[in-house]
């Protein structure tokens, strides 16, 4: 039985385009979930390749029975569903109550593109969302529980990028009008001996403010900065961490509620190479009331700093006493200047000069 309802199932999901209409219920309770996977040309055209499809009434049973169609392999690319030790291609579960999820399982994949094609009916009920949770990329997608949804991703070299478990579909209810909140994006990556970390935010309300957090051995983490929450339906945040650990660096945000309630992301690794003798400015373009020297393993001993404009007319004129290593040190001119490119000169307590542009 189980095996001729997983072929009829399979023949539905192959036999309907992405871009129709789904299966429409018999009954009035009925509401069904579908995924197709679709591999994409360079042309963007798509294929499907695999699918399945979660069926939802009060007259189904969340364990596996005879309703439910086991997994058949292809010899491509496949997906199907996790419950407990069987992999499905098709299952009826009961309606949703409270939170459910959806555990895929992919394999056979290739460094290509796919697409995700999520088909809902009936499942957009008052205050519940729909997610699809990414585990390689620590995002999480909002999903239109009552349409269709597409969402493109990428196998490359990464062996993590083609993990089985990478994906998972979530349901989340709440019995309040406002829905939590949903970090849609988190990431953490070096740019110029510097760590630039950003993350994304949805359904943000009553939160108080997000902790950037900083850890040398993923494990025991301290704040690093503290950022006031914007609370508006999407917000997009980011902080840099200019001196960050040779070797690894662990990074999460949490955000605080103003009932206190605490939300922890995934924690993000960023490898840091050792670190090459440098002066840098930052930021760069820099501000009348912000211009920093960012020292990087210098030397111990008085810089003399001089600002000057496009005529050769100095601006600024500093010593700064340098201890040995890594530090900021502040300019901060504290005047009005100009827009434009200027030139900062800096002499070396060996004698050495160099000449670094700034674009106020």
């Amino acid at each position: 039985m189980k095996y001729i309802f997983t072929l009829i199932l399979a023949a539905l999901l192959f036999s309907t385009p992405a871009n129709s209409s789904p299966l429409a219920p018999t009954t009035t309770g009925l509401a069904l979930f579908r995924l197709n996977l679709y591999a994409l040309r360079p042309d963007n055209s798509g294929y499907l390749v695999d699918g399945t499809l979660t069926q939802y009434d009060s007259a189904y049973s969340n364990n596996i029975d005879g309703l439910d169609a086991l997994k058949l392999f292809n010899p491509g690319e496949n997906i199907g569903m996790v419950r407990g030790s069987y992999v499905l291609i098709g299952e009826k579960r009961h309606t949703i109550q409270g939170n459910d999820s959806i555990f895929f399982k992919m394999w056979n994949m290739r460094a290509i593109t796919y697409q995700l094609v999520f088909v809902a009916y009936n499942l957009d009920q008052p205050g519940r969302m729909g997610l699809l949770q990414d585990n390689y990329l620590h995002t999480s997608a909002p999903l239109n529980l009552n349409d269709t949804t597409k969402i493109n991703f990428s196998i490359t070299s990464d062996p993590a990028s083609k993990a089985t478990d990478r994906f998972r579909v979530v349901f989340v209810t709440t019995s309040y009008s406002a829905l939590p909140l949903i970090f849609t994006s988190v990431k953490a990556f070096e740019q110029n001996n510097s760590v630039n970390v950003t993350w994304n935010t949805a359904n943000e309300s009553h939160v108080k403010q997000y902790n950037v957090e900083k850890s040398s051995d993923g494990h025991n983490f301290i704040t690093s900065t503290v950022i006031k929450a914007n609370n508006s339906a999407v917000n997009a945040y980011h902080w840099t961490d200019v001196y960050p650990n040779e070797g690894n660096n662990f990074y999460r945000i949490s955000s605080i509620d103003i009932d206190g309630k605490i939300q922890y992301t995934n924690t993000m690794k960023v490898y840091i190479r050792q670190l090459n003798s440098n002066i840098q400015v930052y930021p760069n373009p820099a501000t009348s009331d912000n211009l920093k020297l960012k020292m990087i393993n210098q030397p111990a001993g008085v810089y003399e700093i001089t600002l000057m404009n496009s005529f050769g007319q100095s601006l600024i004129t500093k010593s700064i006493q340098h201890k040995v290593g890594n530090d900021i040190e502040n300019i901060d001119p504290l005047l009005s200047i100009p827009k434009g490119i200027y030139r900062l000169e800096i002499r070396m307590p060996s004698g050495e000069r160099k000449v670094i542009s700034v674009l106020f």
